[in-house]
């Protein structure tokens, strides 16, 4: 499963993981989004990775930076 990461600019401590890789899935009133600047798109495992299993069902999952240290 590919997963884009981006980071919101209303609060850059939100982060929303997206399987769409334009990010128009995420909430809007949590946005505006911008997508994070990485080597490449994170490919995760389904397995018991709860961001991905989030992703899988929802289509997106939304952290903030204090809940994944």
């Amino acid at each position: 499963m590919r997963i884009y990461v981006y980071v919101s600019q209303q609060d850059p401590e939100l982060i929303g993981f997206t399987s769409d890789q334009a990010g128009a899935n995420l909430p809007i009133e949590l946005g505006p989004w911008h997508q994070e600047e990485l080597s490449g798109v994170v490919i995760i495992d389904v397995g018991d990775d709860p961001i991905a299993e989030a992703v899988r069902h929802d289509g997106y999952c939304i952290v903030t930076d204090r809940s994944i240290q």
